[in-house]
Parts: structure tokens; C-alpha cells; sequence
């Protein structure tokens, strides 16, 4: 598996600044979707301001709060992989991540 072969799908909600240091976490090598699940008022700004740090980041913007496993089904059909990992605004990768994962399924083929 490349790079290029996954998708990342954050799904966000009310938490601007972890999204933000979520994706420095995250290389600008993959494709990454942000689902921001109707996040309002001030909190809004700051998921905003993590656009503009991340203009490679595809941001949707949703206008109810689907829930999370609703919003990753959303992140799952604007995606153009065959592979999506799916994850919270919370989550911080480590740099080696990707490694470790490409090495679980060569080692676990029908995982």
C-alpha cells in the first residue's frame, strides 16, 4: 500500500484547536477529509483557521450533526481510495503510523 492509496477521514465536532493539531500530525502525503459535524459559533473560527493551515485538506462542512458513525459513512463516500481510515478530531498520529500499519497487513493479509 501507497500513500496515495488512503484517505483519512476526521470527523469533528466543537473541538477547533485539537482538529488543528491533529492534522500537523498528519503528513501532507495523504488525502485527508475533515467532516465537521455542524460545529457553531466561536468554536467555528477555529476549525476555520484549521482550513487555512491545511489548504490540502478537503473540509466539509455539515448542516445537522449526523453523529459520528454517520458523518464517517459521509467521509467514506467522498472518498476516491480503496482504503479509508477513520478517526477523531482527538487522535494524534504518530510519525511511524503508516509504517507499522503497512506492515500489520503484509504480515496479516486477510486481516
Amino acid at each position: 500500500m501507497n500513500r496515495s492509496d488512503i484517505t483519512i477521514v476526521v470527523v469533528s465536532y466543537y473541538r477547533g484547536k485539537r482538529l488543528k493539531r491533529c492534522l500537523e500530525t498528519i503528513s501532507k502525503d495523504f488525502k485527508v477529509i475533515v467532516w465537521d459535524n455542524n460545529t457553531q459559533g466561536e468554536e467555528l473560527d477555529y476549525v476555520k483557521k484549521a482550513q487555512q493551515s491545511f489548504p490540502n485538506v478537503n473540509f466539509i462542512y455539515s448542516e445537522e450533526n449526523l453523529g459520528l458513525t454517520k458523518a464517517w459513512n459521509q467521509g467514506i463516500i467522498h472518498s476516491t481510495t480503496n482504503w479509508v481510515l477513520l478517526t477523531c478530531d482527538d487522535m494524534l498520529f504518530d510519525s511511524d503510523w503508516f509504517e507499522v500499519l503497512t506492515n500489520i497487513l503484509q504480515s496479516k493479509p486477510n486481516a
